[in-house]
C-alpha cells in the first residue's frame, strides 16, 4: 500500500542535517539508547499529521516545544520521501513555535509540486487520525491502550471513505447525546438545556404574569389611596389658607403695635430730654463764662494763699526744733576728777612729798568746772530766745490758716448751690464745667425730641396706636410651617400614588401578552421534547447498527489474532474473545479469561498480535509500513525470537522499520 523511501531531517530534536535510506522490507535500525529512534519514529509521524495543537506546559505532553532544537530559534523539520500506489511523492513540513507558523508542500517523485493530498495527508491516506496512527501502525515502548472509541473504529467500518463527521459512529453518537444534553438535561452545572431554559422561561413568565394580575389589584388599590390623598390635600389646602388670612390680620396689628412702639419711644425720649433739663437747671447748670472765669481765679488765689501757710509751715517747724546743750565740758569735768582721783590714790606718797605736784590737778579741775557752767547759762539764754520767736511764727500761721478756711468755704458754699457737694475744689470746678456743656446737650436734645414728638402726635393712626393694651395678636408662623410641609407631603404622595398607579395599570395590560407567552412557550416544550425523543430513538438505532457492524469486522481479527498468538506461543494458545470494546481474553482449561491473570510478557505479546489482527482487519491486502520503537525491550530471549520471526513473516507483505537498542 505505501512504504516510505527516505527520510531527511534538516532540524528536528537532536538531529540536524540527518539522512535515512529505507528499502520495502524489514529495516531494522540498531543504535545505542539515546541515539534518538523515537525522534526519528516522532518525525516520520510529524510529516504526514503534523504536530498539532497542543498547549500543555508538560514537555512530555507537548512534542512541538519538546522536538524544538535548543541551539536555533528558526523553523525546524525536513521531509520524506514514499511511495504510494506506485507513485512517488515527497512531503516537506516545517514547524514554528505555534502551528500558525507551520508550513507544507507536497512534491511528485521528480520535485515537482503536487495536489494529490492536503496538509491532512496522513488521513486522507491511512483514514485515521494521528492518536488512532499512534495505535496502530506506531508501536512504542509504552503501553497503548486499543479502545473503540477513536477512528479505528471508523476505518474498521469503513466509514471514513466520507470524511463527513455524521459518517462517524463515535461523532454521530456524540452529537446525539450532545442534541439530548441540549434539549433536555437536567443538570445545571453544564451548559443549561433547552428544557430547562423553556421550563425556566415557562416560571419567570408565570411569575410575570402573576405579577400583572396583581398589578392591576394594586393599581385599584393605589387609585383609592390617591383619592383619599386629594381630598386630604384640598382639606389641608383649606386649612393652610385660613391660616395665612389669619397670619396676615395679625401682621396688620404687629404693625399697628410697631407703630405704637416707636410713639412710646418718642414719648420716652421727649420725656426724657425734659426731665434731664429739669434736673439741670436745678443745679443752677446754666452758667456764665465770666461766672466760672470768677470762681477759677478765687481757686488760684485759694491755691496760692496754701503755699503762703505751707511757707509759714515750714519756717515754724524749723523754729519748733530745740537745739540741744553739748555734754562735752561736763564729760572733760568728770574724767579730770576721776584722772585726779586715780593718780592721788597711786601717787600719793609722791605728792605728799611734793606739794606743787598736788596742786596742778586741783587748779586745772576749777578751770574746767568754771567752763562748763559758763556754757550752761549761754544755752539757757538761747533756748529763751528761741521759744518767743516760734510763738510770733504760730500766731502768723493760724491767721493764714484761718484765711484759707474762709476763703474755701465760700467756694464750697457757692459749688453747693450748683448741687456740687465735691471738696477738692478744681474737681468742682470741672463738674460746674461739664454740667454748662451737659446743660447747652440736654437743651438742643429736648428742642429735637419736642419738634418729633409733635410730629408723631400729628400721625391718624396716633390714638389708635396709644391704645394699643386693646390689641391681641397670634403668631401663625409655626402652624403655617408645619401645615405647608403637610401640604408638600400631601402633594408628593399624590404625584408618587398617580406614577404608580401607571406603573401598575402598564404591568397589567401585559397580562395578555404574557399569556401569549406562556402558551408559545408550552408549545416549544412539547416540541423540545418530541425532538429529544426523536435524538433518543435515532441513538439506540445507531448503537445498534454500530453493534451489528462491530460484530461484522470482529470474527476477522479474533481469527487472525488467533493465528498470530499461536505462532508466538508455539500452539499453547490459539483462542480468545474479542467484544466490541476491544477487551480480549484467551481461552485456558475450559474458560475464557481476561488478559490481567496472564503474565505482563504474554500480555505483550498479545497486545502486538492484537495490533497486527487490527491492521490486518483496517487496510486488508493494502497493508501500510509499520513503525516499531523497541517495543520488545522486556520480552525474553524465546519470546523476541517469536516475535521477531512474526515480523519476519510480516515484511513479506508490507514495510517494518523496527527500531532497537538490542542485536538480534
Amino acid at each position: 500500500m505505501i512504504r516510505i523511501d527516505e527520510v531527511f531531517i534538516s532540524s528536528f530534536g537532536k538531529f540536524k542535517d540527518f539522512s535515512l535510506v529505507l528499502n520495502s522490507g524489514f529495516n531494522g535500525i540498531c543504535e545505542k539508547n539515546g541515539y534518538g529512534k523515537t525522534t526519528i519514529a516522532i518525525f516520520i509521524k510529524a510529516m504526514f499529521f503534523g504536530l498539532g495543537k497542543t498547549r500543555s506546559s508538560k514537555i512530555a505532553e507537548n512534542e512541538r516545544k519538546r522536538y524544538t532544537p535548543w541551539e536555533s530559534n528558526e523553523k525546524f523539520g525536513g521531509y520524506i520521501k514514499f511511495t504510494f500506489k506506485n507513485k512517488q511523492y515527497k512531503i516537506e513540513r516545517f514547524f514554528g513555535k505555534t502551528q500558525s507558523g507551520d508550513t507544507f508542500a507536497l512534491f511528485d517523485g521528480h520535485n515537482v509540486p503536487n495536489s494529490d493530498f492536503s496538509e491532512n495527508v496522513g488521513f486522507e491516506i491511512f483514514e485515521i487520525d494521528a492518536e488512532s496512527f499512534e495505535r496502530c501502525l506506531y508501536i512504542p515502548q509504552k503501553d497503548v491502550v486499543i479502545d473503540a472509541n477513536d477512528s479505528l473504529t471508523s476505518k474498521l467500518n469503513k466509514l471514513v471513505d466520507n470524511t463527513d463527521d455524521y459518517n462517524n459512529f463515535d461523532t454521530a453518537s456524540e452529537r446525539l447525546l450532545d442534541i439530548q444534553r441540549q434539549l433536555v438535561s437536567t443538570s445545571r452545572t453544564r451548559n443549561v438545556s433547552r428544557k430547562i431554559k423553556i421550563l425556566d422561561e415557562i416560571d419567570s413568565t408565570q411569575e410575570k404574569l402573576f405579577s400583572a394580575q396583581q398589578s392591576y389589584l394594586q393599581a385599584k388599590e393605589k387609585q383609592r389611596q390617591a383619592e383619599l390623598n386629594k381630598q386630604e390635600l384640598a382639606r389641608a389646602q383649606n386649612i393652610l389658607q385660613e391660616l395665612k388670612e389669619k397670619q396676615r390680620a395679625s401682621d396688620s396689628k404687629k404693625a399697628l403695635l410697631s407703630k405704637a412702639e416707636v410713639f412710646l419711644r418718642v414719648e420716652a425720649n421727649y420725656n426724657q430730654a425734659k426731665a434731664r433739663v429739669d434736673e439741670l437747671v436745678e443745679k443752677n447748670a446754666d452758667v456764665s463764662p465770666e461766672y466760672i472765669k470768677d470762681i477759677s481765679d478765687k481757686i488760684e488765689q485759694v491755691e496760692i494763699e496754701k503755699q503762703q501757710v505751707a511757707k509759714i509751715q515750714t519756717e515754724f517747724e524749723k523754729e519748733a526744733e530745740v537745739p540741744k546743750q553739748s555734754k562735752a565740758p561736763y564729760v572733760a569735768f568728770g574724767l579730770l576728777a576721776l584722772i585726779i582721783i586715780v593718780a592721788t590714790a597711786v601717787f600719793v606718797r609722791e605728792l605728799v612729798a611734793t606739794p606743787v605736784l598736788f596742786a596742778l590737778p586741783v587748779i586745772a579741775l576749777v578751770i574746767v568746772g568754771v567752763l562748763a557752767l559758763n556754757s550752761k547759762i549761754k544755752f539757757n539764754a538761747k533756748i529763751k530766745s528761741i521759744k518767743n520767736q516760734k510763738k510770733q511764727i504760730k500766731e502768723k500761721l493760724d491767721q493764714q490758716i484761718a484765711k484759707v478756711d474762709d476763703m474755701q468755704n465760700t467756694l464750697s458754699q457757692t459749688f453747693a448751690n450748683h448741687k456740687i457737694f465735691e471738696p477738692n475744689l478744681h474737681v468742682a470746678l470741672s463738674q460746674l464745667k461739664n454740667n454748662k456743656v451737659v446743660f447747652e446737650q440736654a437743651i438742643e436734645n429736648y428742642r429735637l425730641a419736642v419738634n418729633e414728638w409733635n410730629q408723631k402726635k400729628a400721625d391718624p393712626e396716633f390714638a389708635l396706636a396709644m391704645d394699643s393694651g386693646k390689641i391681641e395678636t397670634v403668631d401663625y408662623t409655626a402652624e403655617i410651617r408645619r401645615m405647608d410641609e403637610h401640604v408638600l407631603e400631601l402633594s408628593n404622595q399624590n404625584a408618587r400614588l398617580q406614577k404608580e398607579v401607571e406603573i401598575f395599570l402598564s404591568n397589567a395590560n401585559l397580562a395578555s401578552d404574557f399569556k401569549n407567552r406562556i402558551e408559545r412557550l408550552e408549545l416549544a416544550l412539547a416540541d423540545t421534547e418530541e425532538k429529544a425523543k426523536l435524538a433518543e430513538v435515532t441513538l439506540a438505532c445507531l448503537q445498534q447498527a454500530k453493534t451489528n457492524i462491530s460484530q461484522s469486522f470482529m470474527p476477522d481479527i479474533v481469527k487472525n489474532f488467533n493465528k498470530y498468538i499461536n505462532i508466538v506461543t508455539n500452539g499453547q494458545y490459539d483462542r480468545a474473545s474479542l467484544d466490541d470494546k476491544f477487551n480480549l481474553r484467551l481461552h485456558e482449561k475450559n474458560s475464557y479469561r481476561e488478559f490481567d491473570y496472564f503474565s505482563k510478557g504474554l500480555t505483550d505479546l498479545g497486545m502486538f498480535c492484537l495490533r497486527l489482527a487490527l491492521v490486518d482487519a483496517m487496510y486488508g491486502e493494502n497493508l501500510p509500513f509499520l513503525i516499531l520503537d523497541d517495543p520488545f525491550v522486556n520480552y525474553d530471549t524465546q519470546k523476541l525470537q517469536m516475535a521477531l520471526q512474526l515480523l519476519g513473516e510480516r515484511s513479506k507483505k508490507c514495510q517494518i522499520i523496527y527500531f532497537t537498542c538490542h542485536e538480534a
